[in-house]
């Protein structure tokens, strides 16, 4: 069964065929119903990211326009290290006079190809747009899997999402989209992030929402009691059921049960970032 919903799953990201995502939905739900044999957690939840993802949009996993860091085409190289360094991305888009009017993208692997052929003082001399890439432009309308063929097919693994006026709604990456059906992808920097845990004062502790809760517990020494401890894995998930959506920063979250306290200290659109626990 794992090994035909594998190759099903495969089927949807062949960029030359354009039936292959309803044939390959269909060919995993007949898979899952006449099959005795149980999935895993792990492959369950790619099974039904992939029935999910038919219904999304764009604008459903965009990074906002608030959020985006980009750089002028017009910097010099100076400016493209300290905003790499800053935000630990890999690709950062560029833009002339403003966010609206975005031109292209910049990969961090064309950054380093310079430093590997040119002294400083020649990359000191040269600006952003002498080594930007293109970039893609799509309506926040436009279903996640199209965009992502359209990606693949292109080679192009960067897009704007832009509004009816033609001016910047949002970003978003071909990870943003791979997330989408299999989970969050974790680099070297989000290890490092997960990890995050700091005790501020007796019983209050600064964390990532991207902490496990055993982690935090083992940490603590203390065993948090909650409904569905076998569906969440992680503090931000906690705060997530508890709050029932994603709240805002500043926001204080209340769990009554366990005399705790979340204080959400860093927190975008999409997702809880920091939080600070409190015990009562």
């Amino acid at each position: 069964m794992k090994n035909k919903l594998i190759k099903s799953i495969k089927k949807i990201f062949n960029p030359l065929k354009r039936d292959n995502f309803k044939e390959a939905i269909e060919d995993l739900i007949e898979e899952q119903e006449v099959s005795d044999e149980k999935l895993d957690a792990g492959t369950k939840k790619i099974f039904s990211n992939v029935i999910d993802i038919r219904n999304k949009c764009v604008e459903d996993v965009m990074v906002p326009r608030a959020d985006i860091s980009a750089i002028s085409e017009d910097s010099f190289m100076d400016s493209l290290m300290q905003i790499m360094s800053k935000t630990k991305h890999s690709r950062i888009p560029t833009y002339s006079e403003n966010l609206d009017k975005i031109t292209g993208m910049i990969h961090i692997r064309d950054f380093l190809s310079l430093l590997n052929t040119f002294d400083r003082r020649e990359i000191k001399k040269k600006k952003i747009k002498d080594i930007s890439r293109k970039i893609l432009f799509t309506s926040p309308s436009m279903k996640i899997l199209d965009l992502l063929l359209k990606m693949r097919s292109e080679k192009i693994h960067m897009s704007v999402v832009v509004d009816e006026y033609g001016g910047t709604d949002g970003l978003v990456t071909i990870e943003d989209l791979v997330e989408e059906i299999v989970g969050e992808i974790e680099d070297e920097h989000d290890m490092v992030q997960r990890l995050y845990f700091k005790k501020l004062k007796k019983n209050s502790y600064e964390v990532s929402a991207r902490m496990l809760i055993n982690e935090f517990e083992k940490k603590i020494k203390k065993t948090i009691v909650f409904d569905e401890k076998d569906k969440i894995d992680t503090l931000g998930g906690l705060v997530f059921s508890l709050a029932e959506r994603i709240p805002e920063r500043g926001e204080i979250i209340k769990y009554e049960q366990q005399n705790m306290e979340f204080n959400v200290v860093e927190a975008d659109t999409r997702k809880i970032k920091k939080i600070v626990i409190h015990f009562k």
